[in-house]
C-alpha cells in the first residue's frame, strides 16, 4: 500500500511538472498568442494551454501503455522499421544523448516524431512499400484523445528538443 501511494505521488508530481515544463515551452515558442485560427496573435488563455498539455501528457501515457502491451494489437513491436524508428523506446535513446551544439538544442526532432508517430495513430497507416521495403501497419485509433483538432495550439507549433527532453 505504501509503495503504491508513492508510486501515485511520484506519478502525479512527474507530470505535473512535465504539463509544466511543455506549456512554457509554448508560450516561449509562441510568445504567450495563439498560433493559428480565429484568435491567431491573441493571448493564450491559461485553461486552453493546461488542458491541451494534460491532453497530450495522456497521449504519451496512451503511447507507452500500447507499447508495453503487444497484446493489444494496436502497434506493431515486432516489426523492426517501427521499433528502430517510431517507438517510443527509439525515442528513449534520444531523450538521454546530451545535447551539444544550439541546433540540437533548438532543433524539434524529438517533437516532430511524436507528433508524427501520434498522427499515424489517429489516421493509421496500410502496409505499404516504400522504396521496395515493406512499412508496418498501423490499425486507425480514432478517438478523441488523438485527434489532432483536439490541441489546436500545440497542433500548430513546433517544440525544441531541450524542452521535449526535460
Amino acid at each position: 500500500q505504501r509503495h503504491a501511494n508513492a508510486v501515485t505521488t511520484s506519478l502525479k508530481r512527474t507530470v505535473r511538472d512535465a504539463i509544466e515544463i511543455l506549456g512554457n515551452e509554448v508560450l516561449a515558442v509562441t510568445g504567450g498568442k495563439y498560433p493559428t485560427g480565429k484568435r491567431k496573435g491573441v493571448w493564450i488563455e491559461s485553461q486552453d494551454l493546461t488542458i491541451e498539455c494534460l491532453r497530450y501528457m495522456y497521449r504519451l501515457l496512451f503511447l507507452f501503455y500500447a507499447e508495453a502491451n503487444p497484446r493489444l494489437g494496436i502497434i506493431p513491436l515486432n516489426d523492426e522499421v517501427y521499433r528502430k524508428g517510431y517507438s517510443l523506446e527509439a525515442l528513449r535513446g534520444l531523450e538521454t544523448r546530451k545535447l551539444r551544439t544550439q541546433e540540437e538544442k533548438e532543433g524539434s526532432f524529438l517533437w516532430d516524431s511524436l507528433q508524427r508517430l501520434l498522427g499515424l495513430m489517429y489516421e493509421g497507416l496500410d502496409r505499404t512499400q516504400i522504396g521496395g521495403e515493406q512499412m508496418f501497419s498501423l490499425p486507425r485509433v480514432r478517438v478523441s484523445l488523438l485527434d489532432p483538432d483536439s490541441t489546436p495550439i500545440l497542433s500548430n507549433v513546433k517544440l525544441r528538443n531541450e524542452a521535449m527532453q526535460r
